[in-house]
């Protein structure tokens, strides 16, 4: 079943989009990257639409993307899916961040090594479809921003979750740890040559765009 409720969360010092994904309301949902001060916002669209999380899914590892994981994850008994290339971030966060970012590491945690490690833990690759409370998720791993970044789509194919990978009117760093310019290049490319015009993009961070909207700029 598609998904055809989805509500965006932005919250955090990185203004990271949160998802909220539901085939309507009164039914289970799946929670896409609950990154910073997420949680009791994902407890208002809850509340607001009657549903009930099934599952966590992340679009990679970075800590703007999974710091709120391990709360949420234990307040609902849930199972997270990442990629196993990124799975090293959830108890390394700082393993991803760059120099001017791991201050922020100690100013959130002091000097104690915080992990975003949940109980429940599973591994998603490229290919995989995962059905979690009715709604049907497909999985492009897409590296470049991290090895295990991964671009979601729901099982029509004209809904996609962009994570990291694309945005509205950009692309992910690849100046980071454990990032790599041509293997970005690549995950574009397919992407660009796979999907179409009409394809939603909901990306990591920003608003809203298309495919068609990001073709031209995505590859240069």
């Amino acid at each position: 079943m598609s998904a055809v409720l989805l509500e965006r969360i932005t919250a955090g010092p990185w203004q990271t989009n949160t998802y909220v994904l539901a085939a309507g309301p009164h039914s289970p949902c799946v929670v896409i990257d609950p990154g910073f001060d997420a949680e009791p916002l994902i407890d208002v669209v809850l509340a607001r639409h009657d549903l009930t999380p099934a599952g966590i899914v992340l679009t990679h590892g970075h800590l703007d993307h999974v710091a709120s994981v391990p709360n949420v994850a234990a307040s609902h008994d849930l199972t997270v899916w990442i990629h196993p290339e990124d799975e090293v971030l959830l108890s390394d966060p700082a393993a991803g961040l760059s120099p001017e970012s791991k201050p922020l590491l100690e100013q959130f945690y002091g000097t104690a090594k915080p992990s975003f490690r949940p109980e429940k833990l599973k591994h998603i690759n490229d290919g995989d479809e995962v059905s979690i409370g009715g709604i049907d998720l497909r999985v492009w791993h897409s590296p470049g921003h991290t090895p295990g970044c991964v671009v979601l789509t729901t099982d029509s194919e004209r809904l996609m979750l962009s994570g990291d990978v694309l945005f509205n009117q950009g692309v992910g760093r690849t100046d980071l740890p454990r990032s790599d310019p041509a293997a970005m290049k690549t995950s574009l490319t397919r992407i660009m040559d796979t999907f179409d015009d009409g394809v939603e993009v909901y990306p990591g961070h920003g608003p809203s765009t298309s495919i068609g909207s990001e073709r031209s700029r995505a590859i240069q």
